[in-house]
């Protein structure tokens, strides 16, 4: 209830808001991601930024291989009917 609420907040605010998802395969499915936009529907922007293991503090997350270049567009692309701009960053 608690990120509902956030969610809320930041759709009515009168700043430039950003949401941002960083898309982890073993943690993200696409279908994830589409209800993630889903539930920021109208939202001026979201992000989806591409994971990179060799940034990561968690051992079990330095082997996870990101999902393509192709594949984070084909995710962003499945999000425009909820969010007015969706951007694919880090690729």
């Amino acid at each position: 209830m608690a990120i509902r609420n956030s969610v809320y907040l930041l759709k009515e605010a009168t700043i430039k808001v950003e949401f941002r998802t960083t898309v982890v395969p073993v943690l993200h499915r696409p279908e994830d991601i589409v209800a993630i936009a889903r539930s920021i529907e109208g939202a001026e922007l979201y992000s989806l930024q591409q994971f990179n293991p060799a940034c990561t503090l968690a051992t079990a997350y330095k082997k996870v291989v990101p999902y393509s270049k192709e594949e984070m567009q084909d995710m962003a692309d499945s999000c425009l009917s909820f969010v007015k701009k969706v951007r694919v960053i880090n690729v």
